[in-house]
């Protein structure tokens, strides 16, 4: 195996060893929980919808302060800005509308001076949030939205601490949290209205030095419990509990100099563009049923024809050590692809998850009814469309016309199987060339320039029958084991199968950075998920996808 690969291999048994990997789930977005919004310097909201674009408008001006309340308590959250230049806050009742730009504010006062921390909650449990402000320490909050003096006037904390409004004990009311971001430390009070100076409750550490403190209710239990915004790697990282610990969920969002405020909002908002669950970018209609094609990558075959129009590709070896792509179609179909070549014990196992149409040359009976019982076999001979290439040597001519695929009935949606972002994970190292061997006749590299990745094979780069340069957005390698499966082909080759459930060393490249982790798939009705030794999802740049169903024999190298 290659140095680099070599290395990461004793890391990750060590680490499997001493059970330091945990378990990743997503959480289903169902109950009515706060959420993490961001916001632009410039005004524009970012609202996270999880499958879709996010949920973005304008509202304010450059210099505003974001806030998030309900102001007119109907149990939603909707924006509001603070003007320090000012000392005016402007309120709006509704979520504006997808991509609007009407900074319009339906509600508009005065309150606080240049120089003032402001913040919002509900201080009298009516279920509105109304302001608050500290100034060096002494603390004034209003119960009205409107311009008028101060209903509640005490001290808590210094000029240096950062004021939160939240809900610690879930009584209904809010209390006052105080973010000390030198020690990363918080003083919270439950009962702020009771003496001249609030009494503190208790303290306790989260995040670390440059996270932005965000405060709500993460699991909907009624309590309010800490989050951060990490600028340095634009992560969010939210607690269920309020006390010191780790996060409980963490995912990437935003970019640095951007501002975080919570609320409920995302149960409350119209739709945005949904993206393809096969590529992660904008536009995808998850109604399309996925098209496999199985090519051959012999020398004979090339160069092949629509591989670029493919959403994600696996590429796995066969007999003597030669290469085949099992492409998948679901965004948008090609004219012609090819050339198709037969079906192998591998296949059924990785394409289960899709529910796919199949197109290839053939296959031996049993491996037919495998991808029969989790697809549609639709090979050579089932449906129209098929024809042999003038041109191209007999046995690696077999293509497909997709003008000829008949329709089908099915009904249903494609599941997102990747994890896709387009800001880049935190961790990995600068790799924009990448060399590996599959096995000794399957030996490819892969460049990295103009934010995509070109593939090259033995020494020349690979083309598409059109001569366009065959590229990917995000190259996987995951090592599995080779399996023998007591077959053989006409002459005389052993047909190789393989172990691709469970877990396995993995490496993902993109935007010009290897990320070295592990693979995980508990089952072949799920897809391989990839990891970073402490846990961590490693997603993939909106895009084509090409993995490397790589075997352990196999050698890695990038630089």
């Amino acid at each position: 195996m290659g140095e680099k690969r070599a290395v990461f291999s004793l890391m990750l048994s060590l680490a499997l060893g001493a059970g330091l990997l945990p378990a990743t789930t997503a959480a289903a977005e169902t109950i009515d929980r706060d959420q993490v919004v961001l916001v632009e310097p410039s005004g524009r909201w970012h609202l996270r919808v999880p499958g879709s674009v996010d949920y973005t408008f304008w509202f304010g001006m450059p210099g505003d302060i974001p806030l998030l309340g309900d102001w007119d308590g109907d149990g939603i959250d909707t924006p509001g800005v603070y003007r320090p230049s000012r000392g005016s806050a402007h309120l709006t009742n509704e979520i504006p509308a997808y991509l609007s730009a009407n900074r319009a504010a339906g509600t508009t006062f005065f309150f606080g001076m240049p120089g003032d921390r402001v913040f919002t909650g509900d201080w009298d449990g009516d279920g509105i949030d109304t302001l608050g402000l500290s100034r060096r320490g002494r603390v004034f909050l209003t119960n009205t939205n409107a311009t008028t003096v101060a209903d509640e006037d005490f001290w808590f904390g210094t000029h240096l601490d950062i004021p939160y409004a939240g809900d610690p004990d879930g009584n209904g009311l809010d209390g006052m949290l105080l973010h000390r971001t030198s020690s990363a430390s918080v003083f919270y009070a439950n009962d702020i209205t009771r003496s001249l100076v609030a009494e503190t409750a208790g303290v306790f550490y989260f995040g670390t030095f440059g996270d932005e403190l965000v405060i709500g209710d993460w699991d909907g239990d009624g309590v309010d419990s800490p989050g951060v915004f990490r600028p340095s790697d634009a992560t969010v990282h939210t607690r269920d509990l309020v006390d010191t610990g780790t996060a409980t969920t963490s995912y990437r969002f935003g970019r640095a100099g951007w501002n975080a405020v919570a609320g409920n909002t995302h149960l409350h908002i119209g739709p945005t563009i949904p993206l393809a669950p096969l590529t992660g970018l904008p536009g995808g209609d998850a109604s399309q049923r996925v098209v496999i094609a199985k090519f051959s990558n012999s020398s004979k075959a090339r160069p092949q024809a629509g591989i670029n129009q493919a959403d994600l590709v696996m590429e796995v070896i066969v007999e003597w050590g030669v290469g085949r792509w099992i492409a998948l179609y679901q965004t948008d179909h090609p004219d012609i692809v090819g050339p198709l070549r037969s079906v192998r014990e591998v296949d059924p196992k990785l394409i289960e998850p899709f529910d796919a149409r199949v197109l290839h040359s053939g296959g031996q009976p049993l491996v037919r009814q495998a991808i029969a019982e989790v697809g549609v076999d639709e090979g050579n001979g089932r449906i129209p469309g098929y024809f042999r290439e003038a041109g191209r040597t007999p046995v690696y001519d077999l293509m497909y016309d997709f003008d000829s695929l008949p329709a089908d009935d099915w009904v249903g949606a494609v599941a997102p199987v990747l994890t896709f972002d387009p800001w880049l994970p935190a961790g990995g190292v600068r790799a924009t060339a990448i060399d590996l061997a599959m096995s000794p006749p399957n030996v490819l590299a892969w460049q990295y320039d103009g934010g995509e990745y070109a593939r090259y094979q033995s020494g020349t780069q690979s083309l598409d029958a059109g001569g366009a340069a065959i590229t990917a957005d995000s190259v996987v390698v995951a090592f599995v084991e080779q399996i023998d499966t007591g077959r053989f082909d006409s002459a005389g080759g052993a047909v190789p199968d393989y172990v691709v459930t469970g877990t396995g060393e993995a490496v993902v490249f993109r935007n010009g950075r290897a990320f070295a982790g592990y693979w995980e798939r508990a089952g072949t009705d799920e897809f391989f998920r990839f990891f970073q030794p402490n846990g961590q999802e490693i997603t993939m740049d909106p895009g084509r996808t090409w993995i490397h169903v790589t075997p352990q024999t196999g050698t890695l190298d990038w630089r």
